[in-house]
């Protein structure tokens, strides 16, 4: 029989390797997901405070098709979404959601300049459904939109029905830069048809609202980097439709052509893919980022990462990314976007 000075002992180092484990976890870096697809952050990250997990404002809400807004002068984040109106003010752990106060733990932050805010207060305030995955260190977000029956392909009731993969074509309606634009500010671009009406379905003059949620610019020998996400797809008529998916280039070694429509290929559509503009020797270079060379990086953030030699081996001069007004760019849509009349 063990002593019980050998017990406590014993104890005392299962303590300490539990205490290590937990430790080891809490540092590894959180993600979030909405819809089954990963959010990207810029240089500031989700992060857990007192047990609970706070998310810049930026990315999010976005993809839950909600308009937020900041006040710098009474230090307040506004977020509205159809028939909800949510308040809240920095350090305060209350909100006014529709004019009644509701109260939460974990008070927004601010972080470099980025607002820090309860993921499962907003997120279930405006009807989404959360989840922890403790083993994946993620939060798992799936909105009520999942959840809505959507019209089949060929009803009469459906104007276009764009399957998950497919690219859709973009220009720019202004100009970009790592120089110049600031993670969150927002652009448009719009579809080309290729010279026809409309583009499967989706008419001519149809555009794609989006936001920078990467802009580093050159510094020494490190390349500027930009990068952007997507909200909503803006018909004609003004209606928005949300949009799920993430630039790609219109390049043949990502994309095929399929009954005449862009699919991105198999190789650009890997879980955990993300492209981001690198200023290269020429411009521009979109470079997809993937698991199998991602490194943590101060340039772009703990999220992101590249290993410049393997994209632009031999290239030794950097630049700044700039993207004039017309520069085309892809959409591959992750999930289906279904558009009806």
């Amino acid at each position: 029989m063990k002593s019980p000075a050998k017990i406590v002992t014993g104890l005392m180092s299962l303590s300490l390797l539990i205490a290590a484990a937990t430790a080891a976890q809490a540092q590894q870096p959180i993600h979030v997901e909405v819809d089954n697809v990963r959010v990207y952050f810029g240089d500031v990250q989700p992060q857990m405070v007192n047990g609970r997990v706070m998310v810049p404002l930026r990315g999010v809400f976005e993809r839950l098709n909600a308009q937020v807004g900041w006040s710098d002068y009474n230090q307040t984040v506004t977020v509205n979404k159809a028939d909800m109106d949510i308040v809240l003010r920095i350090g305060e752990s209350h909100a006014m959601v529709n004019g009644k106060q509701v109260y939460f733990d974990a008070p927004a932050t601010i972080e470099r300049g980025r607002t820090l805010v309860p993921v499962r207060f907003l997120s279930e305030t405006l009807g989404a459904n959360v989840n922890w995955n403790a083993s994946l260190n993620t939060v798992e977000i799936t909105s009520a939109m999942m959840e809505t029956v959507v019209p089949p392909r060929g009803s009469p009731s459906v104007m276009a029905f764009v399957d998950a993969g497919t690219v859709i074509p973009f220009t720019l309606d202004s100009a970009l830069s790592s120089n110049n634009s600031k993670y969150g500010d927002r652009f448009t671009a719009t579809i080309d048809t290729r010279g026809q009406n409309d583009y499967l379905g989706l008419p001519r003059g149809t555009k794609v609202e989006g936001w920078v949620d990467v802009a580093t610019p050159r510094k020494g020998s490190d390349p500027g980097v930009l990068g952007v996400s997507f909200d909503n797809i803006v018909l004609n008529d003004g209606r928005r439709i949300p949009v799920f998916g993430q630039v790609i280039a219109i390049d043949d070694k990502y994309i095929q052509n399929v009954d005449g429509k862009m699919v991105a290929r198999s190789s650009a559509k890997q879980d955990g893919n993300k492209f981001v503009w690198i200023g290269a020797g020429g411009g521009a270079l979109l470079a997809i980022i993937t698991k199998s060379n991602l490194i943590t990086s101060t340039v772009i953030g703990g999220a992101l990462g590249y290993l410049w030699d393997e994209i632009q081996k031999g290239q030794t001069r950097v630049n700044d990314v700039t993207l004039n007004t017309g520069s085309d760019f892809g959409i591959r849509l992750d999930k289906n976007l279904v558009v009806t009349r």
